[in-house]
């Protein structure tokens, strides 16, 4: 009885795990719209860059729902997709913090 109620606490802990996962996902892609968004405001952003980054989150959407098709999202998957979010925000902090500004290009 134990043996049982230990797995199915474990079971709830895996899907609740992978629900909170899911959602850091969804929030982080949130804040770099934002992020985006700000950069476009302020100027640092050219409309070029912007293009490039939309472009890119759309691919790392892409590759989420292909991921999510099969009703499974693996570790290696998630993975995977924190690796695109990571370079993505390390491509938004560079294009904002470069010299290129709104109108030069």
């Amino acid at each position: 009885m134990k043996y049982l109620q230990s797995a199915v606490a474990g079971l709830l802990l895996c899907s609740m795990l992978g629900a909170v996962q899911a959602e850091s996902i969804n929030e982080r892609q949130y804040q770099q719209d934002v992020r985006i968004a700000k950069g476009v405001r302020s100027g640092a952003l050219t409309h070029n860059e912007v293009q490039s980054l939309r472009s890119e989150r759309r691919e790392i959407r892409q590759t989420e729902r292909q991921y999510r098709a099969d009703g499974r999202f693996t570790q290696a998957e998630r993975v995977a997709v924190r690796h695109d979010l990571n370079k993505l925000s390390r491509d938004i902090y560079m294009q904002k913090h470069d010299d290129d500004v709104r109108g030069k290009d």
